[in-house]
């Protein structure tokens, strides 16, 4: 407040700037965390963004340990990519070390294995929903993505042709709101794939403009300039 009782602007969008900075720094954004989410979250060009990617690389402390890592090692045959083999351990956790548990379990997953693990705990979730499932949902399907998502940034140091690519004639704005390039990155429709197609690159959809009506209102105008 000033010395009127009226709000100070500058120092409120500095508070709110610093809780931002300190929200993403110690990682409290859900669900990581408590906080509901980041004022990046509303920009358009964050809006596709997993949670994960808005947060800052951690530093490392002290000496990096060389020689024998104390490292999870993952089988071929992963048993606890399947959901409740995978809740079931973290219910062994002291409750204040799952979450943490749960990310350093991820972090030696395969890819596909979490992917399996992501679409698995959407199926269990909607058989017999409760509240603790549906935070494990969110967290694990947000690590998948923030592991396989690649910013715009990424892209255009590295811009190359899509692989594959699906044209669709551009009829109008309904297409925003069906998302079909998220559609085709989802995790339940890469499962339903053969497993050969499941670490292909996904397609990218490209619209095709058609003409526009400015031309057909030209042929218009010059046919009744000739009747006039």
């Amino acid at each position: 407040m000033d010395i009127n009782g009226k709000r100070d602007k500058e120092m409120y969008k500095h508070r709110l700037e610093r809780e931002d900075f300190w929200m993403k720094k110690l990682r409290t954004i859900y669900p990581y965390g408590l906080n509901e989410k980041s004022k990046d979250m509303n920009k358009k060009s964050y809006l596709n963004w997993p949670v994960g990617k808005l947060f800052p690389p951690l530093s490392r402390h002290g000496q990096r340990e060389t020689g024998n890592r104390n490292r999870t090692k993952v089988p071929a045959l992963n048993p606890l990519k399947h959901f409740l083999n995978f809740e079931q351990h973290l219910m062994s956790v002291p409750v204040f070390d799952r979450a943490n548990e749960c990310r350093r379990l991820l972090d030696s997953f395969k890819i596909k294995d979490i992917r399996f693990l992501a679409t698995d705990s959407k199926k269990i979730l909607l058989d017999d929903p409760n509240e603790s499932r549906n935070y494990w949902c969110d967290l694990i399907h947000d690590i998948f993505l923030t592991k396989t998502f690649k910013d715009d940034e990424v892209k255009k140091i590295k811009k190359k042709r899509p692989k594959y690519m699906f044209f669709i004639d551009f009829i109008n704005k309904g297409f925003d709101y069906i998302k079909l390039s998220s559609i085709l990155h989802d995790p339940d429709v890469i499962e339903t794939l053969p497993e050969k197609l499941q670490d292909d690159e996904v397609p990218a959809i490209v619209y095709r403009l058609n003409n526009t009506i400015r031309n057909k209102f030209s042929i218009i105008k010059q046919l009744l300039t000739k009747l006039m």
